[in-house]
């Protein structure tokens, strides 16, 4: 099945756009899902048979992710992700798995910024192809917390790779600001947020300059304030270590930890 879909793909690559056009509103149904060539193509093709394929590739996909099997998760993530660039959880998967659970198997750190690298870029496709989503740009910030900020050579490898982001903001900030753009998305959960948060107070306590800990700050503050009025069902345990902490920094002028 995912050797068809592979075929079909690269007729796409080979001109089927092309041939596309003269199909009325052909280009325009596939524009509307953000495809590209050749995935438009095996979107168009398949037609009716795009989701039985993709539930077949799926089951594929979560059996060899089970099985330890991870080399052969990308390219089956790549097949759904090609038929249907909405479903998020694939581009989820195929991203972490690149970036986490393969380096992982080779047991070399030294080895896991190529595939790291592989895993963002993955996820960043992802957003492109679903700028509305809240949970991809999430994904790649927590990615980048708990697998390159606090790695030096992998947070100056990525602050050097324009094709991950053309700023080449460090790593912190790039994940700060990912959680930002997944708490603007309306009806987000609580989880970007509370990361927002962390973030916020970590980066206040660990600031050099006044001005830049008392922005820190104040927009910790206001992300608390949103969780209270935006998740009134929590329950006050919840925000108390916060206040806390945001005290404790206030007092302290966010100088230490």
């Amino acid at each position: 099945m995912a050797l068809l879909v592979a075929g079909v793909l690269a007729l796409g690559a080979q001109g089927l756009w092309g041939r596309l056009a003269r199909v009325p509103g052909a280009q325009a149904s596939a524009r509307a899902v953000a495809l590209a060539p050749g995935e438009a193509a095996a979107w168009l093709l398949l037609g009716g048979l795009r989701a039985v394929v993709i539930a077949a590739t799926w089951v594929e996909l979560m059996q060899a992710y089970h099985a330890g099997a991870f080399h052969e998760v990308p390219p089956l993530a790549s097949v759904i992700t090609a038929l249907d660039p909405l479903r998020e959880e694939a581009w989820v998967i195929g991203g972490w798995t690149m970036a986490v659970q393969i380096p992982e198997r080779h047991g070399d750190p030294r080895r896991a910024w190529p595939w790291i690298r592989q895993g963002l870029l993955h996820l960043q496709r992802g957003l492109e192809r679903n700028p509305g989503s809240w949970r991809l740009p999430y994904e790649t910030a927590m990615l980048l917390l708990l697998h390159v900020v606090a790695d030096r050579e992998r947070a100056r490898a990525l602050e050097a790779d324009r094709a991950l982001d053309p700023q080449g903001l460090p790593a912190v900030l790039l994940a700060l600001r990912h959680l930002e753009r997944a708490a603007r998305v309306p009806a987000h959960p609580a989880a970007p947020d509370w990361a927002r948060l962390g973030l916020l107070l970590e980066l206040a306590a660990g600031a050099p300059e006044p001005g830049a800990r008392r922005g820190y700050l104040d927009r910790a503050a206001a992300v608390l304030a949103h969780l209270r009025a935006d998740h009134p069902y929590l329950p006050e345990q919840a925000f108390a270590p916060w206040e806390r902490r945001l005290a404790e920094l206030e007092r302290k002028g966010g100088s230490a930890r």
